[in-house]
């Protein structure tokens, strides 16, 4: 039952987080740059999460200082680097390149499970893992006769993917002794001002506009507060690691279908095939839980 909650939860997380693209062509109409988006979109989150901390319970920002120390690595790696990497990759290999570099993370979770945790009987997730990535290049139009700029050029991407995969294991282990809430602000709070360093006042000061306030606040709430939240409670009660990130790769597929549907993007045999692939990648990593579910699933 926990599993199934888990993957629910790592499913809607990926679903929300698909909709990052639809939010950043929104600002990027607005003359905001993709980094000054990335600051926007993490520092909206803290504030948001700041006041509802402040009318539900203040006791909530009180952590351990080790609890503290996690948030801000979680927040300077898994928030700050990875958006700066990512952002890079975009810059140097394009947003098809770069989608399908981030979904590199699979393997790099299932190698440091295998390195740091208990995977040692999940070499039978190797395949889906193999088949997520194939997807996600076909979903994200990338084709064996793409030219790269060079071995350079791909060096952010792999490090945003690294970033991705450390903050799944990273965040595991914190929440065990923190709670999610307090430690998604702390991380968001920490992985703001990191990113603040990285992003001109003059690009962040259009956002200040009122027209750009909702926007602003809807972006920090459906694709970092909301998402982060069900990101957390499903590693919270998910025993196998390894296949979260297979799991939120849905995200892609969503992402993809936005795409289509809302800015016209053509819709070819190839990038069906790679939404397909995605999904069947996601039902093969978690099939052993899932048969397991219809075993214990009560007939009440």
């Amino acid at each position: 039952m926990k599993n199934r909650k888990g993957f629910i939860f790592i499913l809607l997380a990926g679903s929300l987080w698909g909709t990052i693209g639809l939010f950043s062509k929104i600002l990027n109409t607005y003359g905001i740059s993709s980094s000054a988006s990335a600051f926007v979109r993490i520092f909206s989150a803290s504030v948001i999460l700041m006041l509802y901390i402040l009318l539900k319970n203040r006791k909530m920002f009180r952590i351990s200082r080790n609890g503290l120390i996690c948030a801000f690595i979680n927040g300077a790696v898994g928030q700050a680097l990875y958006n700066i990497c990512y952002t890079s990759s975009v810059n140097c290999a394009g947003v098809a390149v770069s989608s399908v570099l981030l979904y590199l993370s699979p393997v790099f979770v299932f190698l440091f499970s295998l390195v740091f945790g208990d995977e040692t009987s999940a070499a039978y997730k190797l395949p889906g893992i193999i088949l997520n990535i194939a997807g996600c290049a076909l979903a994200a139009g990338v084709s064996g006769a793409m030219n790269f700029a060079g071995i350079i050029s791909l060096v952010p991407g792999i490090l945003s993917a690294l970033a991705y995969a450390f903050m799944t294991i990273w965040s595991s282990k914190c929440l065990k002794d923190t709670d999610k809430l307090t430690f998604l602000f702390y991380s968001m709070l920490s992985g703001s001002i990191c990113l603040l360093t990285t992003s001109p006042l003059s690009e962040i000061v259009p956002v200040l506009e009122m027209k750009m306030l909702f926007v602003s606040c809807a972006y920090g709430l459906f694709t970092t507060v909301i998402p982060y939240l069900l990101y957390y409670s499903g590693l919270s009660v998910i025993e196998d690691l390894s296949g979260v990130p297979v799991i939120a790769s849905v995200e892609v597929v969503v992402a993809s279908v936005i795409g289509i549907f809302l800015f016209g993007e053509e819709a070819g045999i190839t990038k069906t095939a790679g939404i397909v692939l995605v999904l069947l990648s996601i039902v093969l990593i978690n099939l052993k839980a899932l048969l397991n579910m219809e075993k214990h699933r009560s007939p009440f």
